[in-house]
């Protein structure tokens, strides 16, 4: 059985293989036998290292039994069904036949499409963005369901080795080269929040007003410190509320609600920003009475659409978010007051954000 696309394998190192050369394994691309009677024996070889290779299914290469692109100028059998796809950021169109995947199909027309676990659907380095023609693609296999449950994928984010056409389609492929996949890398072997989902969270940022000329008539030490216990005062009310502070950003914190319990995040973020203010009006007193110079607090919290994912390298990687609801100007406290005094029922939770 000669074929027109080579084989992903992954090699042991210092184990022994028999690569098929007569074409008619039914084990592909290892021998089973069928050579016996014919004047073709297989090619034994001996893994150098642990890796995943290519190895020839066309029975032409020159580097026997690796690949060396020999099945690109075979051309494609007449009888087999083919479909055209795009390939991005390539700019490249390509023929798949119904029996081959994205991947295999990419990697026969010299389309450097990453993939570390050798196709075998483990990893997610082969993965593509479908631009159009998601309705050509066949169902996720259970190996792809899974990985996509984990890794929470979209509809239109597949895996090149798990996915086979029924017609055409235009895809991106998403890791591009070797950095890409390293970064990968890390990204899967984190949990699920390490990777971009686009979520509804209740962001709250808080920021001192005035707080410039107020530093410019102490010392240095003396900005920080007071900074310092500013913070763990704030952070303190963002936590008891179900918050987490996600970033300090001069004398700003920009803190979130519901990454981890979704019910109640706006409720519970105006209640922290409430009582933000009650914590900040006894702090006054102190620095009146350290420092004879006060200052005052600003807080605003957004509800909406964001993206949550891990950003950064090794250790300075954390979660952050990004979209409007972010970098829009949040409404104020008291906006958020009124509207849920409207809309809440219970006596209860209109005392928690109105004492």
């Amino acid at each position: 059985m000669n074929v027109k696309t080579p084989f992903p394998v992954k090699l042991e190192a210092g184990s022994d293989y028999f690569w098929c050369s007569c074409g008619q394994s039914k084990q592909q691309p290892f021998c089973d036998g069928s050579h016996q009677g014919t004047q073709h024996s297989p090619r034994k070889f001996t893994a150098q290292k642990t890796e995943t290779v290519y190895l020839c299914g066309c029975k032409k290469t020159s580097n026997s039994p690796f690949c060396d692109g020999t099945h690109n100028h075979l051309g494609l059998q007449t009888d087999e069904i083919t479909f055209t796809a795009l390939v991005q950021p390539d700019n490249r169109e390509i023929d798949i036949t119904e029996e081959e995947s994205i991947l295999l199909a990419s990697l026969r027309n010299n389309i450097a499409h990453l993939s570390a676990c050798g196709g075998t659907g483990k990893c997610s380095t082969c993965r593509v963005e479908i631009l159009d023609g998601l309705e050509n693609c066949h169902p996720r296999s259970e190996l792809e369901e899974k990985l996509a449950q984990k890794l929470s994928f979209p509809p239109n984010i597949r895996l090149g080795c798990q996915t086979k056409l029924s017609g055409n389609v235009s895809f991106r492929r998403l890791l591009l080269d070797k950095r890409d996949a390293d970064l990968n890398n890390q990204i899967t072997e984190k949990k699920l929040e390490s990777v971009g989902t686009i979520r509804n969270l209740t962001i709250l940022f808080c920021d001192i007003k005035g707080f410039t000329p107020f530093s410019e008539s102490l010392s240095a030490y003396d900005v920080i410190f007071i900074l310092n216990r500013y913070f763990s005062i704030m952070r303190e009310v963002i936590i008891r509320h179900g918050g987490e502070v996600n970033n300090y950003i001069g004398d700003a914190i920009l803190a979130i609600f519901g990454l981890k319990e979704s019910r109640q995040q706006s409720l519970r973020a105006v209640s922290a920003s409430v009582e933000m203010l009650k914590e900040m009006d006894q702090f006054k007193s102190y620095l009146k009475q350290a420092y004879g110079r006060d200052f005052d607090i600003r807080v605003g919290v957004h509800y909406g659409e964001v993206i949550s994912g891990s950003v950064g390298i090794g250790e300075d990687r954390k979660v952050t978010v990004i979209g409007d609801a972010v970098t829009k100007k949040p409404a104020p406290v008291y906006l958020f007051l009124k509207r849920y005094m409207i809309k809440l029922k219970k006596k209860s939770q209109l005392k928690i954000i109105s004492d």
